[in-house]
């Protein structure tokens, strides 16, 4: 069995996709089903330092909970612009799961939002509407966990997408120009030679 996480990582409400085929299923008949799920936690502008290290530690517990035993996880890159908020909080909440992944010997992948909607829509600056468009569409079988901000698990639904296409030939989905210029990408910038299934 196969198992591919991706995690659209944040404070508020982290989307979490899961791609898992089946095991002893010869390799042209294997099908991947999607799980996804979003962790949601509130905190205020007043929190002290206690109180946010207390936050950072149940949003990731919960989203590592949805990752061990994985074989490959990808992770959006940190967003660090002008309208990035709370970075010192989100910053050590990436490198607390990204750790605790790397310790566990789990292969982790990261993936810029750019990166994660071309690949998805064709467009590296596709608005939300058109990630979850892009994701229904590529799986019809998504059914979100939530029906509010469906758009953080479509986005780890994109992050998941490339997960399977940089470790799998056979994809569930059009194996498009566009696609395949993010995945030389992320191996260029990572120095990917194979990423093992």
């Amino acid at each position: 069995m196969t198992r591919i996480v991706g995690i659209d990582l944040s404070l508020t409400g982290t989307g979490l996709a899961a791609a898992v085929n089946g095991e002893w299923v010869p390799a042209e008949h294997q099908s991947w089903s999607l799980i996804t799920k979003r962790v949601t936690s509130k905190g205020a502008t007043k929190d002290q330092l206690q109180q946010r290290f207390d936050r950072q530690t149940l949003i990731a517990q919960e989203i590592l909970a949805q990752c061990y035993g994985s074989d490959l996880v990808v992770i959006e890159d940190l967003f660090t612009g002008p309208k990035a908020g709370h970075v010192i909080d989100r910053a050590g909440l990436w490198w607390r799961v990204v750790g605790v992944l790397l310790h566990q010997d789990i292969k982790v992948i990261h993936c810029t939002a750019t990166q994660a909607k071309k690949f998805q829509t064709g467009n590296g600056a596709a608005d939300k509407g058109a990630m979850v468009r892009a994701a229904g569409k590529m799986w019809p079988e998504w059914e979100p966990s939530t029906n509010a901000s469906t758009e953080d698990e479509a986005d780890a639904i994109a992050l998941v997408n490339v997960g399977l296409a940089l470790t799998h030939d056979e994809w569930p989905f059009p194996a498009t120009d566009y696609r395949l210029k993010v995945l030389n990408d992320i191996r260029k910038q990572q120095q990917l030679e194979e990423v093992p299934a």
